[in-house]
């Protein structure tokens, strides 16, 4: 077994509050499988030794500090946090770096092939450079991916960025998500939709088949070039379309909302209300987070917000929390007044909570816009015996 197999015995060591301090690290002054935390620091030189096998390594908050790696780091992790001015001297694999809310931050690696990305957030003159490969050495700066993409509005405490190397160079991009939330790149996002148009080898297997076919062997010339730029014309809407869903911001907001109210469908049928109200409640925190790159087309139809509140609200009354259930129904019938379904739920909220009288107008506004709805019939009927029972009881 490795050594990190089985139940974590990480121990947190941290270097904190220091000035002006040369400190070195070493197996004698470490627990085992320590979990090295600098932080707060100024001013100093951290020195981690060969012999120091580390499951972690993180700055926090440190300003003019020093870091020389010698030793290793099993998660081959970094993590760098609010930190100024600092340095990292690196001499064995980090593959990983998670750098938010830095500046003037500088890492060196000794091998180009001990790293693999960076991931920032609020990054301002991160420096990465190669002893072994100059060539690839690089810059993350937020204020300079502004200027690069001004349409974005970036923001340095919510969107992220991942730097690789890509076709021999150092490349930063701006991640985004899919649909199901998978982080990816607007690059990736286009080469998918170039790989998804058919192959010309494969569109031509596509004609010849059809063409072989009985119908094929009646078509004139003409016709059968008509059909191989239909097939054509196909593949590459089919592949546009793709691109265009997830390819913009727009895109990947609505796709992402869609796919949690999905989800939250799903979930319902499978009656795990609680998950499903989960599920729309992330739905509806997308709906009200929209990028601000989206534009007017990121604005999702009050029908579909509708929709998803009266979902919610429905998985609320399973789950016997009534003052919310009619807090979402009654959203939902402001958002789409003629929307029955948040009435009929509206009412059966009011008739759980003892507001007869007010489900009764629900019902019978539910009535008003399905008056074949027999549900809601039944509910109506019932809840006008439960209002009047209670002027009863009220009465004497």
């Amino acid at each position: 077994k490795g050594m990190l197999d089985g139940p974590s015995k990480a121990v947190q060591h941290v270097i904190e509050d220091k000035t002006g301090e040369k400190v070195e690290l070493t197996p004698e002054n470490l627990p085992q499988l320590p979990v090295v935390t600098v932080r707060k620091c100024t001013d100093c030189t951290v020195v981690i030794a060969t012999e120091v096998a580390a499951v972690k390594l993180m700055l926090e908050g440190c300003s003019n500090t020093t870091v020389i790696l010698k030793g290793k780091v099993l998660t081959e992790t970094l993590e760098v946090w609010g930190c100024s001015a600092c340095a990292l001297q690196i001499a064995s694999p980090l593959k990983t770096v998670q750098v938010d809310a830095c500046d003037n931050l500088k890492l060196q690696y000794q091998h180009a092939s001990d790293f693999d990305r960076c991931l920032s957030a609020g990054a301002f003159a991160l420096a990465l450079t190669f002893l072994d490969a100059p060539a690839l050495n690089g810059t993350v700066d937020l204020a300079e991916l502004r200027a690069q993409m001004p349409d974005k509005a970036l923001s340095a405490e919510t969107d992220q960025f991942i730097t690789r190397k890509i076709d021999g160079t150092l490349l930063t991009e701006l991640i985004v998500r899919l649909s199901n939330d998978f982080p990816t790149t607007q690059r990736e996002v286009m080469e998918f939709a170039s790989k998804t148009r058919m192959q010309k080898d494969k569109l031509d297997e596509v004609v010849d088949g059809m063409l072989g076919s009985s119908l094929g062997k009646g078509l004139t010339e003409t016709e059968r070039v008509q059909m191989v730029e239909m097939v054509q014309s196909q593949s590459e809407t089919a592949a546009a379309a793709n691109a265009a869903t997830e390819g913009t911001a727009a895109g990947r907001h609505a796709a992402r909302v869609d796919f949690k109210k999905k989800a939250g469908n799903e979930a319902f049928k499978a009656t795990e209300y609680q998950q499903a109200a989960v599920a729309y409640t992330e739905a509806l925190a997308l709906i009200a987070s929209a990028p601000c790159d989206c534009g007017e087309e990121a604005v999702v139809p009050p029908a579909q917000t509708a929709a998803i509140r009266c979902n919610r609200a429905a998985c609320f009354l399973k789950l016997g929390r009534y003052a919310q259930a009619r807090a979402d129904a009654l959203a939902a019938t402001d958002l789409q007044p003629t929307y029955a379904k948040a009435h009929f739920r509206l009412a059966l909220a009011q008739q759980a909570e003892n507001d007869f009288g007010g489900a009764c107008t629900s019902f019978s506004k539910a009535l008003q816009l399905e008056p074949k709805n027999k549900e809601a019939q039944a509910g109506l009927r019932m809840a006008e015996v439960q209002a009047e029972r209670q002027r009863r009881q009220e009465a004497s």
